[in-house]
């Protein structure tokens, strides 16, 4: 499965970034600000996640620029964008957490939610490539 994901994580795109921002997206208008950036590695260690993890979180940080671009694109013509794809992802977050979901579960929970309970590589890869951007940039998980 690893494999079929690095796969088709290079292929990723805005396509295929647009096809799951927009569905989360379109399902939240949460609001918050905090500008706090931790470093990667010490919030893999806050968050309990495993070495599997950083595995998911490198093939999907490959993507970062691609990812940051396309949302900076989609906030030329919907300001609003970039806080409604977060919300989605925070809404979300907070559920789980609610439901004592944690570590490793707890990503793969995410990354499923993020391309929408797919089985198709390349939707996996991109709900991926945004969960990890998320991740990287602070707006996902705890700090």
């Amino acid at each position: 499965m690893r494999n079929s994901l690095a796969i088709e994580m290079l292929g990723i795109g805005f396509p295929e970034l647009e096809v799951v921002a927009l569905a989360i997206a379109a399902s939240a208008n949460v609001p918050s600000v905090d500008f706090s950036v931790t470093p990667p590695q010490a919030k893999m260690r806050r968050n309990d996640l495993t070495s599997k993890v950083e595995m998911l979180l490198t093939m999907g940080l490959s993507k970062s620029r691609e990812v940051h671009s396309f949302i900076q694109h989609f906030a030329i013509a919907d300001s609003e964008f970039p806080e409604r794809l977060k919300a989605g992802f925070v809404s979300k977050y907070n559920q789980l957490r609610t439901d004592n979901i944690s570590g490793d579960a707890l990503f793969e929970a995410m990354h499923q939610f993020s391309c929408g309970g797919s089985r198709e590589f390349k939707r996996q890869a991109a709900g991926l490539a945004i969960l990890a951007y998320l991740f990287e940039i602070c707006e996902v998980f705890e700090k």
